[in-house]
């Protein structure tokens, strides 16, 4: 599979950053998203294809276990922002235990490249 669809940068525009994710079955597109560390993030995901859409989601740092935000799920879009100020990798996981996908929080996102994320978390 093409690395611009598994791996994408957040948009940055007004010192904010924006991405949109789709769930289809049960798996989100991009699976891994690379963002700005300190940043406002807004996140767009579009769960009308999703298998389990009516669940609880939460984007929680992979070390640490410290979640950064929850919010529930709801068939169509569903809008969520947040900050993550540490560089690291955070998890987007369904009902706690299911991980769906992954935020790359880098300090410099003009740096971070792709494929090498991408063979980060793939083999």
């Amino acid at each position: 599979m093409p690395t611009e669809r598994l791996v994408q940068k957040v948009q940055l525009a007004n010192n904010e950053q924006t991405i949109a994710i789709k769930g289809i079955g049960y798996e989100l597109e991009p699976l891994i998203i690379i963002a700005n560390q300190d940043k406002q993030t807004k996140m767009s995901i579009d769960l009308t294809s999703f298998d389990q859409p009516d669940g609880s989601f939460l984007i929680m740092n992979a070390d640490t276990k410290q979640i950064v935000t929850e919010f529930n799920g709801t068939k169509g879009s569903v809008e969520v922002d947040f900050t993550v100020e540490k560089a690291g990798t955070y998890g987007i996981y369904l009902n706690e235990d299911e991980l769906l996908g992954v935020i790359d929080v880098v300090n410099d996102l003009n740096t971070a490249n792709p494929e090498d994320i991408r063979s980060k978390y793939l083999q």
